[in-house]
Formats: structure tokens, sequence, C-alpha cells
């Protein structure tokens, strides 16, 4: 993953945290790892978000999903509409 892409997920985060209040739904691709072997599955996510879990480094989903931030891929939903990655929030 690039750093733009980093930086696209961080800035996303930061606004989810901003709109904590309003539960926004969101759509996160993320990387769910086989804990029998090596290797794993891209899982999507569509649920709101109860919990940014800044210290720890997850999202707590409100199904009760963990996503740790170093797994996901990408993140969107209606709370991002009209984010450009190359703009500033």
């Amino acid at each position: 993953m690039s750093e733009d892409d980093l930086a696209d997920i961080n800035l996303k985060l930061n606004l989810i945290q901003e709109h904590l209040s309003e539960a926004p739904t969101i759509s996160v691709t993320f990387f769910a790892p086989d804990s029998l072997k090596s290797g794993g599955e891209y899982l999507k996510c569509d649920c709101a978000v109860q919990k940014v879990k800044t210290l720890e480094q997850y999202l707590l989903m409100e199904d009760g999903t963990e996503i740790p931030f170093s797994d996901i891929i990408s993140i969107s939903g209606e709370l991002f509409k009209g984010f450009d990655s190359g703009s500033q929030i």
C-alpha cells in the first residue's frame, strides 16, 4: 500500500472520529489473517462504527467486528461523499 493510500485511510479515520456521535455507516475492506495457516482473506464490512479505538489501533463496528487499522485496505461511505483523496478534509 502506498503512502498516499495510508494518508487517505488516516484522514478518513479522523473524519469518522469527528462524526462518531452520528454512528456513521461505512464500508471497510480489510485483510483477515487465517489463524491456522499463513495467508488469509479480504473481507468487507458494511456497518455503523461504534468506536474508534485510537490507542488500541482498531475500529469497533456495531456488529462487534474489530478491524485493526493496519489491516484496512479501503474505507468508503456517505460520510466521505465529495472527499477527494488528493485534498484535505
